[in-house]
């Protein structure tokens, strides 16, 4: 709803609109990081059982239960195709990031640094 302003309605900053691309554009910086990552060293493939943890955890509306279901199909690829796909820039994923159970793989020193360049 927009606010009432002596001058008429107030409208949403051209900043404003920019939020969700920017946030989407930060988040597939950040699965990026996560896929060379999980590709520098395989032995994380282990953090894969960790991150299935995660997402069991989670529940919620029937929309939650499509990404969960979509993040489950991800985390049963290999791991090279695994990290393709996360690291993917597409509507579909662009879409599951907003979501993803991958965030505790980053260190918070590698977010921060990824976040500095937003």
């Amino acid at each position: 709803m927009k606010r009432s302003h002596p001058r008429g309605p107030t409208r949403p900053s051209a900043s404003a609109a920019n939020v969700q691309p920017r946030l989407d554009r930060r988040s597939l910086d950040m699965h990026r990081a996560i896929a060379a990552k999980l590709l520098e060293d395989p032995a994380r493939e282990s953090f894969i059982a960790e991150t299935r943890a995660i997402l069991e955890k989670r529940e919620g509306a029937p929309a939650a239960r499509r990404q969960r279901n979509a993040w489950r199909a991800i985390l049963s690829l290999p791991l090279a195709e695994l990290a393709a796909k996360i690291s993917e820039d597409s509507h579909e994923m662009t879409v599951l990031r907003r979501a993803s159970p991958f965030a505790p793989l980053l260190t918070p020193q590698e977010r921060w640094a990824i976040y500095r360049g937003f």
